[in-house]
C-alpha cells in the first residue's frame, strides 16, 4: 500500500513503532514506500558498519566496525 500517488511530492518515512512484531507487519504493509534512517546525536556508528533503510539508532548506541545490520531495526543502548 502506498501512501502516495503519482505525481505527488517524494516523502520519506520512519516507523515509529517499538514493538518488533508489530513494526514488521507495518513495514510489511507499507513496503511500497521510501524509508530514511535516523541516528541520535549520541550515538556512535563505526564508518565501515553497514545498516538498512529505516534504522533507527537511539542516544548512547554503539555499532562497532563491520557490523551488518538489517532494515526495519531499532537499536537501544542498554544501561546497567
Amino acid at each position: 500500500m502506498s501512501l502516495l500517488k503519482k505525481n505527488d511530492l517524494k516523502l520519506y518515512l520512519i516507523i515509529a513503532i517499538g514493538d518488533n512484531f508489530t513494526r514488521k507487519k507495518a513495514s510489511e504493509r507499507l513496503k511500497n514506500n521510501n524509508y530514511f534512517s535516523c541516528f541520535h546525536k549520541n550515538s556512535i556508528v563505526s564508518p565501515t558498519a553497514k545498516i538498512g533503510i529505516g534504522a533507527v539508532v537511539m542516544a548512547n548506541a554503539v555499532i562497532n566496525s563491520n557490523s551488518n545490520l538489517g532494515m526495519m531495526i531499532s537499536l537501544y543502548a542498554l544501561l546497567w
